[in-house]
């Protein structure tokens, strides 16, 4: 292989030079696409053929560049461009720009200017608008390299008397920019310097001259005042002013002055809470404070937060993992931690182990009780932890704190996590977060401290340690400059011993404004070019970086950043691995200059690539950097690692900001597809507004077919969360209309669905199963798991009215399915449409095995909502089948109070299962009062289904309250298409209302119907009824279907089947009379002692039923609430 490598000199003349040095010229468009792709990085093949050929169809353009790169190969023998989708530069060639740039970014300033020329000169684009206007804007970018190159080497000459030489650049920097009165005073000034005073002044009448001739204006004052004081021979020479050494006393105060107040507070919450808050402005002493204070109790440790965290997922959590293993790296890991914690600190896993991602609620529990289990093995002997900025911890790092602090670690584990003081910046943390910590407050788990601004003692306490005069006018102008924030005061008393200014007499003016900015600029002025360099990569990387990785971001040798960086810390910019405060990372980030940063972001990019950093955090970089089409595909994989770890929300706003960066790049469709799966996302967590809001903006934009059906599936899809199901509709059969023209299965099937949906909302109207056989038919032709789950889980939907069986198996097919494509979210709604199935079904213990699926998954946070209530809905049904009243009636008070979407319909339903439960507890005036509030409320609200009204019917009827359980019969009758478990209900509360021989032949037909059905506690609670009516027309009794099996499931109250089947014991025989009454007698006992509130207790022991089994001492004990 040749050692010397091709060459492509960007620079004028424009050519290619092989290794032998022949020179072949370059033709223009080609020369374009390389420079295009040298500068910009990988590029789509669609952005670059609509930049070289705008005014020609795709297939032309593509067909011209294919062209094109295949001269170019035949011309040099090499492949230079490679990819199909996304083209790159070969690195194997080398590019003068790239090596120009490349010493600019290292402050290699002679170095860059005498290799920098014209980008792509001579060569002209006219006939390529956008390409014209990139070139511009990039020649413009290299001329201003080039004017600061130019401003840094003259500064420098001059500084070590190379007068000469500085004078020839700034004539250069006059050729570039003639009207710029800084390059002219520049100029004038080395004349003087040099001694030659008339060359000086006749820089002077040149430069009014221009000045006349473009603006017919003179110089400014400040130019004039120079020629004055060169005609006077009064021009102060040009000295390097050295920075002086900062006093350890200015590096870090000696005392802590002026906390009187905040310490008191500190000491009254010590040891009474676990956490410790202190809130206040940026460098107001917060942190110093909590050292401080925590040093005064013992040994402790700090985990700090660092800007950027926020987009990363447990990206707090990991580098405190990291921090505590490198203090403590002899503690032994648990085999089942190290695995667990593996998931967030990859270099913890086995070379041969296989990384699980977090897949559901139970993966992310057995993840924080291994960080809980970790910390606390390694932290439990500390006084305190200290947790400072933590304004820029992730959200789930802030959960994993919550859950080690307030849960009790796994069994076997011994100790406690370490009280916590916690540091953040008022105003600057987010919503969510500040309502935990109010929450903590308020739970009286937490005490917040505000720390305010230093008062005047304080500030002259804090000067007379850091060795300022004592001068009251001194200390007064740095009190008021200050604004008593102790850290703007430290670096202002900084930046004047650096520049020999601290004295009995302060200079004129202070650095203003009172800024850290500004006075951190000032300090970066001071260090060398590749300090600054480093400064600004640092800033640009904002965390978890080492001098290694700057480099890299950088491109130079890491020996050549070590000398670079220690002189930063020497200036106090950076302390360790990080900035010596937040602050000043701001400040030097806020300082990069705007044609520097997208480059180092590049470079951060590429080097955070080579590292394995989180995809979001390499996609952010690129961004910045301007480099959507990189940072697309990154999000979109971002997205997959936020839904693989359960973090819904975090996937939704991934592929939103996907989409957003595949427009920008102009992969419009792709865009469209990014946006279509967050709007899915969006639906399933229940974000009606943002699924809106999403669908109009994408409306204005769709100008497809394909675009037009996602758009109308998202806008259709919002509709039905709104309840408009026949807008949806319409809207949806349009979008289908659309779909069909793309020839894309997945996307009818999108539109499909939708459909079947509003068709759910009309009460299934019309019928959809037409949709749903396509639906599956296409996810089994295409082998699309996840369609045929969705598919099968609508199928359940539409069946379990009138059968549920048939309803039960699609959706345990339907969980089955997507529990096997990692889909946990879907498998929770179908479990929780299982155990609605098996209530109805009366088979309590599998609903309650559902639910334990359920529960196993279902998140406590904010995801699920809908979820959540029904999983407290129905655990409340399989209570109040066995009697647990007190656990029933408080998971219906915990699932009103969840905020749902299509709250209104669902309430109405919760609040009769509550009148039913009060009446079953004696509490009748309570339990009628809520009925007849709740029919009252019915024909104004979203809720026009039986359920309700067969409740309070049911009720009405138990209470004897004929009429208006009659008109509660009509009203649920007239709804219309109730379903056979409700039609069944209704007909046992209708038998109740007819003479005992008329209500045998209902009861018959109910219970029949009730088998066919597989209905089985109902069927059970006709039996009950029919035997009952049996025994009052003196008729022998029928035999139980289900022997001794307690079976009506909650259709009717457990003490009525109880009563019955005494009662038809008795009639058997005296024996079996006494044991059923017996174990009656014995369930009254264990539910007044275990599941009746303590407030009904009473009422419940009166009942009819109960009073002649109640006994003394069963008013005694207090229930339970289990």
């Amino acid at each position: 292989m040749n050692s010397v490598p091709w060459r492509f000199h960007l620079f004028e003349p424009v050519v290619l030079e092989g290794p032998d040095g022949a020179r072949l010229a370059v033709e223009r468009k080609t020369a374009a696409c390389l420079a295009y792709l040298a500068l910009e990085g990988p590029t789509t093949r669609a952005r670059l053929v609509g930049l070289l050929w705008p005014t020609s169809p795709e297939a032309t353009a593509r067909n011209n560049l294919s062209q094109l790169l295949r001269k170019l190969r035949l011309a040099t023998g090499q492949e230079w461009v490679a990819g199909a989708d996304i083209l790159t530069l070969s690195a194997d060639l080398v590019v003068d720009a790239l090596e120009a740039r490349d010493l600019y970014t290292r402050g290699r300033h002679a170095e860059f200017l005498d290799r920098a020329g014209g980008l792509l000169g001579g060569l002209v684009y006219d006939d390529c608008p956008e390409l014209e206007d990139w070139l511009l804007s990039e020649q413009e970018r290299w001329a201003e390299w080039r004017a600061h190159a130019s401003r840094a080497e003259a500064d420098r000459l001059e500084r070590d008397g190379a007068l000469d030489d500085a004078a020839v650049l700034v004539r250069a920097l006059l050729d570039l920019d003639p009207i710029s009165e800084e390059a002219w005073r520049r100029l004038m000034r080395l004349h003087y310097l040099r001694g030659d005073r008339a060359a000086a002044l006749k820089a002077y009448h040149k430069c009014r001259e221009v000045l006349r001739r473009e603006f017919g204006a003179d110089p400014l004052p400040e130019t004039a005042a120079l020629a004055a004081q060169i005609e006077r021979g009064t021009v102060p020479s040009v000295h390097v002013v050295k920075p002086s050494a900062l006093p350890l006393a200015v590096q870090r105060p000696p005392n802590l002055v002026g906390r009187e107040a905040e310490w008191a507070s500190l000491e009254a919450a010590w040891g009474t809470v676990p956490y410790i808050y202190l809130r206040g402005a940026p460098g107001a002493g917060k942190t110093r404070l909590a050292q401080e204070f925590a040093a005064s109790k013992g040994e402790f440790f700090t985990y700090a937060g660092r800007p950027g965290d926020a987009h990363v997922p447990f990206a707090s959590s990991a580098r405190n993992v990291r921090l505590v293993l490198e203090r403590w790296p002899d503690v032994p890991i648990a085999e089942w931690v190290r695995k667990e914690l593996s998931r967030v600190v990859p270099e913890l896993a086995r070379p041969d182990e296989t990384l699980q991602p977090l897949r559901d609620e139970a993966d992310v529990l057995r993840l924080r009780q291994a960080m809980q289990v970790f910390f606390l093995e390694r932290t439990r002997h500390l006084a305190c932890v200290l947790v400072d900025d933590w304004q820029f911890y992730d959200y789930h790092s802030n959960q994993d704190g919550v859950f080690m602090w307030t849960q009790p670690p796994p069994a076997g584990s011994q100790g406690r996590m370490p009280p916590m003081l916690v540091t953040y910046r008022r105003d600057e943390v987010a919503p969510e977060s500040e309502a935990l910590i109010l929450r903590i407050v308020e739970e009286g788990l937490g005490v917040l401290i505000d720390v305010e601004p230093l008062g005047e003692d304080g500030l002259d306490a804090l000067m007379a340690d850091v060795g300022v005069p004592s001068r009251a006018d001194v200390r007064a102008r740095l009190r008021a400059h200050s604004g008593g924030n102790p850290l703007f005061l430290l670096e202002t008393i900084r930046h004047l011993i650096q520049t020999n200014q601290l004295t009995e007499d302060l200079p004129e003016r202070l650095p203003l404004p009172p800024k850290v900015g500004q006075l951190v600029e000032r300090r970066l002025g001071l260090v060398s070019t590749p300090a600054l360099q480093a400064a600004r990569a640092a800033a640009v990387l904002q965390r978890d970086f080492d001098v290694e990785l700057i480099a890299e971001t950088l491109g130079a040798p890491v020996l050549d950043l070590l000398s670079a960086w220690e002189e930063l810390e020497g200036a106090q910019i950076v302390r360790g691995d990080g900035f010596s405060h937040d602050l000043v990372a701001e400040a030097v980030r806020q300082s990069v200059p705007s044609s520097v940063r997208p480059l180092l972001h590049r470079g951060a990019a590429r080097a955070l690539e080579r590292h394995g950093a989180h995809p979001a955090r390499i996609a952010r970089h690129w961004l910045e950097g301007g480099k959507p089409a990189l940072a697309a595909p990154l999000l979109l994989k971002a997205a997959e690692v936020a839904a693989a770890r359960f973090l819904r929300d975090t996937a939704a706003e991934n592929l939103g900001e996907a989409a957003d960066a595949f427009w920008a790049a102009g992969e419009l469709d792709a865009a469209f597809d990014a946006w279509n799966r967050q709007g899915e996302a969006l639906f399933y967590l229940e974000r009606a507004e943002d699924l809106g809001a999403l669908a109009r903006r994408l409306h204005e934009w769709a100008v497809t077919p394909r675009r037009r059906a996602i758009a109308h599936r998202l806008e259709s899809a919002a509709l039905t969360m709104a309840g408009e199901a026949d807008r949806a509709a319409e809207l949806a059969e349009q979008g289908l209309a659309w779909a069909e023209q793309t020839a894309d299965p997945r996307l009818e099937a999108d539109l499909l669905e939708v459909l079947v949906f509003a068709s759910y909302l009309r009460r299934f109207v019309p019928n959809p199963t037409a949709w749903l056989d396509r639906m599956l038919a296409i996810g089994e032709t295409h082998g699309n798991t996840s369609l045929r789950a969705k598919t099968h889980e609508l199928y359940g939907l539409y069946l379990v009215r009138h059968q549920p069986r048939e309803a039960l198996q699609h959706v345990e097919t339907a969980e089955r399915l997507f529990r096997s494509s990692g889909d946990v979210q879907s498998a929770v709604s179908c479990a929780q449409k299982s155990a609605s199935v098996q209530v109805m079904l009366g088979d309590v213990r599998a609903a309650r095995g559902a639910l334990d699926r359920m529960r196993t998954d279902v998140r406590a946070g904010a995801d699920y909502a809908t979820q959540r209530v029904f999983m407290r809905l129905t655990e409340a049904h399989c209570d109040h089948a066995e009697g647990r009243f007190a656990h029933a009636l408080r998971l219906l008070d915990e699932a009103k109070g969840i905020e749902i979407m299509h709250a209104a319909l669902w309430q109405p339903e919760i609040d009769a299962w509550r009148a039913v439960l009060l009446a079953e507890l004696g509490a009748f005036d309570e339990a009628l009062s809520l009925a007849r509030a709740l029919l009252a409320s019915l024909p104004a609200s979203a809720n026009q289904l039986p359920e309700p009204r067969v409740l309070v019917a049911h009720l009405f009827t138990d209470l004897g309250c004929v009429e208006e359980a009659r008109a509660a019969i009509r009203e649920a009758a007239r709804v219309g298409d109730v379903s056979v478990w409700w039609t069944a209900r209704l007909d046992l509360v209708r038998a109740a209302h007819l003479p005992p021989r008329d209500r045998l032949s209902l009861l018959e037909d109910t219970r029949a119907k009730a088998r066919e059905h597989g209905l089985r506690g109902v069927a059970v609670a006709a039996e009950v009824r029919l035997n009952a009516a049996r025994l009052a027309l003196d008729l022998p009794a029928t035999s139980w279907s289900n022997g001794d099996e307690i079976g009506a499931a909650g259709t009717i109250s457990l003490a009525e089947e109880l009563d019955v089947r005494a009662r038809v014991a008795a009639a058997t025989s005296p024996e079996l009379g006494a044991a059923a009454r017996d174990a009656f007698h014995a369930w009254v006992q264990r539910a007044a002692r275990e599941d009746v509130p303590p407030a009904y207790l009473a009422s419940f022991l009166n009942q009819p039923r109960l009073r002649p089994l109640a006994v003394e001492d069963l008013a005694a004990p207090p229930a339970s609430t289990r």
